[in-house]
């Protein structure tokens, strides 16, 4: 199973898969860019983790019923630092007006139920252990369209460490776990859908590439990727 990726090239991304296998279009790396890396180690992975709600395992209809929604509250109300979007590099910029922002997404504090759907986690990966999904570090909420017309949207996001100063407990099967905890252990359903190191990046397009490349950087095998 052969897997190309494109070098970076001003955050312009341009994909092209061919039907046999996984490739993608390659691109010379900017010179802005070249050895500036973005942020990242030289043996350092970021991937972008989709966590849905389905039941895929128990742990997922728990982080929807326990967690999300009290993130959710905590951040309408104004408990928790919110950004626009993560970032490597530069400070991150806050959201200043959450409500505004509710509102500019057609929704209301009465029915916030687009926010439960499912989310985002970013994760840094040290390519030198086998440490399964990595380090998380920023969780995107992601506003999901009832209707499924438009695309799902990056809402707000907030910083991993600042959620370790809450106690959001998830309860599954008797037992209790802090999210935060459940986050570096990596054992709930997700699935990449991008990931980049300091030279290149690629957007998963497929299930099946999202399975093989998971199963490859959660067991350490990512300089067999190719």
């Amino acid at each position: 199973m052969k897997l190309q990726f494109k070098f970076l090239y001003k955050f312009t991304a341009v994909f092209c898969l061919t039907l046999a296998a996984f490739a993608g279009c390659m691109q010379p790396l900017d010179g802005d860019f070249e050895g500036e890396s973005q942020g990242l180690k030289d043996q350092e992975l970021l991937w972008v983790l989709q966590v849905p709600k389905v039941n895929e395992q128990n742990l997922n209809a728990a982080l929807f019923r326990d967690a999300i929604p009290a993130i959710v509250r905590d951040v309408l109300n104004g408990n928790l630092p919110v950004y626009e979007d993560f970032a490597m590099q530069m400070d991150l910029q806050k959201v200043r007006n959450i409500g505004e922002r509710l509102k500019q997404f057609g929704g209301n504090k009465q029915d916030i139920s687009p926010l439960y759907q499912v989310f985002e986690l970013i994760s840094l990966v040290d390519l030198n252990q086998n440490t399964g999904l990595g380090k998380p570090v920023f969780l995107r909420l992601i506003w999901h369209d009832p209707a499924g017309i438009q695309a799902d949207r990056n809402f707000a996001g907030i910083r991993i460490s600042d959620l370790q100063n809450i106690d959001y407990q998830i309860v599954t099967n008797n037992t209790t776990i802090e999210l935060t905890q459940l986050f570096h252990q990596g054992s709930f359903y997700y699935q990449p859908i991008y990931l980049r190191t300091n030279e290149q990046e690629y957007t998963i397009q497929t299930k099946s590439e999202a399975n093989y490349l998971k199963t490859m950087i959660v067991q350490g095998n990512w300089e067999n990727v190719d």
